[in-house]
């Protein structure tokens, strides 16, 4: 479920250029003080997730980064791999894993916050 949120989301991973890291301070400054932009630490969010929860998937983190590199030109396949690698990974977490990932865990819990306050017409609640 938290690695399909952070899909839906788009979660940002960590900026690898100048240009990119200046895109990404112009959004955290036009957020409100209420909410918050959170960029990963590593460039992917595969590379950031510990090799633990891999294996508790029956994955190796090295093989899923070494395959997702081969398909670096392959757009469609490499979005599918990604898929089917956070599905795997999703069905497998548990609450305790959220430590293992804190800037995952801190987004899902201000998106669960936030969520509180609005009916599930989009409607602040009152």
């Amino acid at each position: 479920m938290v690695v399909s949120w952070l899909r839906a989301t788009n979660q940002p991973d960590a900026p690898k250029n100048g240009q990119t890291k200046a895109k990404v301070q112009g959004i955290q400054d036009k957020l409100s003080p209420t909410l918050r932009c959170f960029v990963l630490d590593q460039d992917s969010i595969e590379k950031y997730v510990p090799p633990d929860l891999y294996s508790k998937a029956s994955l190796a983190k090295e093989e899923v980064l070494k395959r997702l590199g081969e398909l670096r030109s392959k757009k469609r396949e490499r979005e599918e791999y990604k898929k089917e690698i956070s599905t795997l990974i999703a069905n497998v977490l548990s609450i305790e894993d959220l430590d293992k990932i804190p800037i995952i865990r801190d987004a899902v819990a201000m998106a669960s916050s936030k969520a509180q306050e609005y009916d599930g017409q989009g409607r602040a609640r009152s």
